[in-house]
């Protein structure tokens, strides 16, 4: 049953719609025993169910605007210029890294999505989802690392930094890395790296459900870390 649509029947999620809920299931009971037996008369009873059910899709109204996803707004300084190279640490789940792709569109050449033995398969789907862009998408067993290791991910991410990146005729500002998905462990491997090659970083900011993940149809947009610690101006210029 839907997620909305269980406040009508679950106390526990919320009373005031369960109350709602049952007396409009009861409404609807006793509408269909007075019809059987007086077919065509209609009865005080039926017209409080009417009303009954004019407030209960108004409240299902109510829910559906509040619960939908709502969209981030980040302020444009706040956001990253968009890259010609981007590494991702790819999660389990797609999550927000489809968004982080999708976001540099028009100018990303080269993609190098990072992943374990357990998220391989989600790397593997991000491929062939953007197949047709014509990104030259890095990924598969030269670019798994240990979940639980940073100095895997410090290693790999280095080496896409330091020798990959400079065959593609990218420098160090020319790619952004997006922390967003990965372990911790695979998160402070790839931040260490990033600071001593100075490539700028970015964390997809999205709405999130109960289980911390992004929820499903909400939109994600990158936030640019700042961490090379330069005067604005300067660093404005390079990110």
């Amino acid at each position: 049953m839907n997620e909305r649509l269980l406040k009508f029947f679950d106390p526990n999620r919320s009373l005031p719609l369960f109350l709602l809920g049952t007396f409009e299931v009861t409404l609807i009971i006793q509408f269909v025993v007075d019809w059987s037996n007086e077919p065509g008369q209609w009865q005080g009873s039926h017209t409080v169910m009417v009303y009954g059910l004019i407030v209960t899709l108004f409240a299902i109204g109510v829910l559906w605007v509040q619960q939908r996803p709502k969209r981030v707004y980040l302020l444009e300084e706040q956001k990253p210029r968009k890259r010609r190279g981007l590494i991702i640490l790819v999660s389990e789940h797609k999550a927000a890294a489809p968004d982080a792709i999708t976001y540099h569109l028009g100018e990303l050449t080269h993609c190098w999505l990072i992943a374990t033995s357990a998220s391989a398969t989600v790397a593997a789907a991000l491929e062939a989802d953007f197949a047709s862009t014509g990104i030259d998408i890095k990924q598969g067993t030269p670019y798994r690392v240990l979940h639980d290791d940073y100095a895997s991910t410090y290693r790999l991410v280095s080496r896409i930094l330091l020798e990959e990146a400079p065959t593609a005729q990218l420098g160090a500002a020319d790619i952004i890395a997006d922390i967003t998905g990965g372990t911790k462990p695979m998160t402070s491997g790839m931040v260490m790296a990033c600071m001593a090659a100075q490539c700028p970083m970015q964390y997809m900011v999205t709405e999130k459900d109960a289980q911390g993940r992004a929820k499903e149809g909400a939109v994600a947009l990158p936030i640019r870390l700042a961490t090379t610690f330069v005067p604005p101006k300067e660093r404005d210029s390079n990110e």
